[in-house]
């Protein structure tokens, strides 16, 4: 049987959540039944990774801005869409996976809905559609949403409930096992002999940082041991609104800058999580999944996340880790306080949040879900 060629439509510019499942999934999909094809809008730092799991790559064009820095809508996304289109009817694609929400891929949907070809779209992001794009879902075959709480922002805007499935992004938990790096990561980052509070995700306005660096402040005061690891890129808005510089001011502020070490972009991110004690996640609006928090679990970290969006499905406070309020360094400095102090308690709530990323979030039980809704998906539209 003729493996069923698959587009997977990637319009991200950096390395993120979204784009890290989508190579977990191209890596491991079944080659004798599906062949996976990425196509990105411009050039993208992870498609070496992709070339090297045995994808195709394209790249559309090197010049066309990802939507939402287009300043005039659809000067450059229905070009783009049209592009898409002949490289679908060209290219023998029998399903276009698209790796975003309704907004980003809008244009590429209702193009795509003339090719005949199912497609399906893979909201990672909760933000709400628009009324005309809840007309525009009727072009999508299926949803695949990273979370209930994504689900559910869904639904509320019209989707069919029958339309959507949950599928939980994948967490290759194989990774995280192994903790025989962490002297050494710590010596790297002059780290021995301090007790780590890491926060690992890309540094951006709403992440955070800023509440973070206030409550670490306060367990500073107590514990002058404790050191601040922040993991991560500053995101091109960040930068372009001044964020980074405020970020390193308020430490200096703050009385903590020489007890703030930022890494920048990492890729050894199970090296990262074997470093810390304690591992916070800092956002003040919901995210749809979360993928540093189930990481940190997957390594058994202690684990504080805020009230935000998907998280909570993966920490369940007092069982696999703290919830705090969103935007409250107080409680955040209260619950790592607590971590601190119970380290045997905290401990208990790492590993039986590892035992739950297992069982919820395996790579392996991932691939097989998304194998079987392609499959569904084909299956109903065999004549288009």
């Amino acid at each position: 049987m003729t493996p069923i060629r698959i587009l997977y439509v990637e319009p991200s510019q950096q390395i993120g959540g979204s784009d890290l499942t989508l190579y977990e999934l191209t890596r491991k999909l079944d080659r004798s039944r599906y062949q996976p094809v990425v196509l990105f809008y411009q050039p993208h730092p992870a498609e070496e990774n992709f070339r090297s799991a045995g994808a195709e790559v394209i790249r559309l064009q090197d010049h066309y801005p990802p939507p939402s820095q287009d300043p005039v809508y659809g000067r450059a996304e229905f070009p783009r869409a049209c592009r898409i289109a002949r490289i679908v009817l060209r290219s023998g694609i029998r399903l276009v996976h698209h790796n975003a929400f309704l907004r980003k891929a809008r244009a590429n949907i209702f193009t795509c809905s003339f090719t005949g070809v199912p497609q399906l779209c893979h909201v990672h992001n909760p933000l709400p559609a628009p009324g005309w794009e809840r007309i525009l879902s009727a072009s999508v075959d299926r949803f695949l949403f990273v979370s209930k709480y994504v689900r559910d922002r869904y639904l509320e805007c019209g989707i069919p409930k029958e339309k959507g499935s949950v599928v939980y992004n994948p967490i290759d938990t194989a990774q995280f096992a192994h903790q025989e790096k962490r002297d050494i990561v710590r010596a790297e980052l002059v780290l021995s002999g301090c007790r780590v509070v890491a926060n690992v995700a890309r540094i951006d306005t709403w992440r955070g940082h800023h509440h973070f660096l206030i409550a670490m402040s306060r367990v500073m005061e107590r514990y002058p041991d404790v050191r601040a690891l922040i993991v991560g890129a500053f995101t091109a808005q960040a930068i372009a609104t001044g964020y980074d510089g405020q970020l390193r001011q308020m430490a200096i502020d703050l009385g903590i800058d020489g007890r703030v070490i930022y890494t920048g972009f990492r890729k050894d991110i199970p090296e990262m999580m074997a470093a810390a004690d304690i591992v916070v996640h800092s956002a003040t609006r919901p995210e749809g999944f979360g993928r540093a928090p189930a990481e940190a679990l997957a390594a058994a970290r202690p684990t504080i996340v805020t009230d935000a969006g998907g998280v909570t499905e993966i920490v369940e406070d007092g069982v696999t880790g703290r919830v705090v309020p969103r935007s409250n360094p107080d409680a955040m400095a209260d619950a790592i306080l607590w971590m601190l102090e119970n380290p045997a308690a905290a401990k208990a709530m790492a590993i039986a949040g590892r035992d739950r990323v297992v069982q919820r979030f395996g790579l392996d039980s991932f691939v097989s879900a998304m194998q079987d809704i392609y499959d569904q998906v084909v299956a109903l539209a065999p004549g288009r």
